[in-house]
C-alpha cells in the first residue's frame, strides 16, 4: 500500500504563497505552476525513491524533486 502524504502547515502555507506571488504577473501561470506542483507530489507514494537525495543531508530517506529551475 502505497504511503499517504501528510502536509505540514508550514508547507501549506509556502505553497499559497508561491501561488500569490507568481499570481501578481500572472494567474494563469501560477495555476499552472501550483497543478505541476501537486502533480508531482502525487505520485510520491508510488514511488518514494523518486527524485534525489538532498546533497546537503546526503539522508537516502530525504529527497527532493526538481520541477523548472526549483527544488
Amino acid at each position: 500500500m502505497a504511503a499517504k502524504i501528510r502536509w505540514s502547515i508550514r508547507a501549506v502555507s509556502n505553497l499559497e504563497e508561491i501561488y500569490n506571488y507568481i499570481s501578481k504577473d500572472s494567474k494563469n501561470y501560477a495555476n499552472f505552476f501550483i497543478k505541476n506542483v501537486l502533480s508531482a507530489i502525487k505520485s510520491i507514494p508510488d514511488f518514494p525513491n523518486k527524485g534525489r537525495m538532498v546533497p546537503e543531508y546526503m539522508d537516502k530517506n530525504l529527497r527532493e524533486l526538481i520541477f523548472k529551475n526549483y527544488r
